[in-house]
Order: structure tokens, then C-alpha cells, then sequence
């Protein structure tokens, strides 16, 4: 509408790949699915990675530092061993951070720092994962981590961001719905009408005590799978 113009890029099977805009601003995409899909197993390092994240996020509010600290060991160790291998290059970066801020954070002993690196991490696992699981296995695991990121914002006391992690569990969610079983899908719902009512309203106790409910129906569902 203001009359300016940007370079777009698109690639076969991976869609828009570059997007130059007027502010210097550069969109890259590090992989696709199925185009980038893999064959092989998934290696045992990313298990570390993902199940590390989420003890984590449980040590940390627990106050458990020194299993915190022991599980972030693993952690790097299991990512300086993949960095070297077959990852897609643009995630290296942004997983290398993800690994060494938590890391800072739970020397630091510091519970919200912990847990939001914990969930940033887990999603660039999720990422780099992309690559050896169904997709819908890697949606459902997204929407438990905006779940929990429901729980760092209430415990923040930020009523407007548990508003915004309601509206992505909301888009996530469709992602998932044709996927699901009948009884499945109407246990997700009632677990998404709880959110939906508690999220507006600014009821932090409320949208709490259902995003642990979702993530425990969400843990069978992925057991299920």
C-alpha cells in the first residue's frame, strides 16, 4: 500500500525461502517437509535433548538445581555431537543459544530464566526432529510446550501473554484435528474451552490448572500414538 517492494525467493517443495524486505530484514526457511524428510533413525542424541528440556523445566521449578545442572551437561554433550553431523545449518545457531542460556540460567538458579530457555530449546529440537517424526507427533508436542509457556507467563503475571499462547495453541491445534481420534478430540476441546475462557478473562489460577491438564491429556495422546 505504500508503494515499496521486496525480492521474494521460492524454492520446489519448501515455498517461500527468501524474503528481502525494505528494512534489511531477511527470512530464511532451514528445512521442509517431506523434501527434507529422512529416512534413517532418528539418533538417540535428540531423545536426550528433548526429555533433558523438559526435566529442566521440572528441576527448575522444583528448585532441584544440581539435577538441572547434570541434565544441562548431558544436554550439551548430546548437541556437541549432533552439531558435527547432519543439521540443518540455520538451526545451529539459534540451538547453540537456546543450549548455552539455559545453561547460564540454571548456574544462575534462576527459575523463570530456566524454564523459558527450557521451552525455546525444546523448540528447536522439535525443529531439527521434524526431519525423523510425524509431523503430527511434533504438533502435539508443540502444543505441550505452549502449554507450558502458559504456565512461565501466569507465574509472571502476564495476563496478555497467556491471552497470545491460548491463540497459538488454538492454530496448532488445527493442525492435529483430522489426525485424532474421536474420544481424543473431544478431550482436547474441553481442555481448549477451559483455556479459552480463562485466557480473555485474565483468570491466570484458572488458565494454570488447565494448561497442566492439557499437557497430561496431551502426554497419553503421544503414548497412544
Amino acid at each position: 500500500m505504500d508503494g515499496s517492494s521486496e525480492p521474494k525467493l521460492f524454492a520446489a517443495g519448501y515455498g517461500e525461502v527468501f524474503t528481502g524486505g525494505a528494512g534489511g530484514d531477511v527470512e530464511a526457511l532451514a528445512l521442509a517437509v517431506p523434501t527434507d524428510a529422512s529416512s534413517d533413525p532418528m539418533p538417540a542424541e535428540y531423545t536426550t535433548l528433548e526429555s533433558g528440556a523438559h526435566s529442566v523445566f521440572d528441576a527448575a521449578e522444583a528448585g532441584n538445581w544440581h539435577a538441572a545442572s547434570a541434565t544441562v551437561g548431558d544436554m550439551t554433550n548430546a548437541w556437541d555431537t549432533l552439531r558435527t553431523g547432519g543439521v540443518p545449518r540455520l538451526i545451529v545457531p539459534w540451538m547453540t543459544r537456546g543450549i548455552d542460556s539455559l545453561s547460564k540460567a540454571v548456574k544462575a538458579r534462576d527459575a523463570a530464566a530456566a524454564r523459558q530457555w527450557a521451552i525455546e530449546a525444546d523448540q528447536r529440537i522439535l525443529d531439527m526432529e521434524l526431519r525423523y517424526r510425524d509431523p503430527v507427533d511434533i504438533n502435539l508436542s508443540r502444543l505441550d510446550l505452549w502449554a507450558a509457556q502458559i504456565q512461565v507467563d501466569a507465574a509472571a503475571g502476564d495476563a496478555a501473554a497467556v491471552n497470545g499462547d491460548v491463540f497459538s495453541l488454538f492454530y496448532i491445534r488445527d493442525r492435529v484435528l483430522a489426525a485424532l481420534s474421536p474420544s481424543d478430540l473431544t478431550n482436547l476441546n474441553i481442555e481448549f474451552n477451559k483455556l479459552q475462557v480463562a485466557g480473555p478473562n485474565g483468570n491466570l489460577v484458572g488458565a494454570v490448572k488447565a494448561a497442566i491438564s492439557l499437557r497430561e491429556l496431551l502426554a497419553k495422546v503421544l503414548a497412544g500414538r
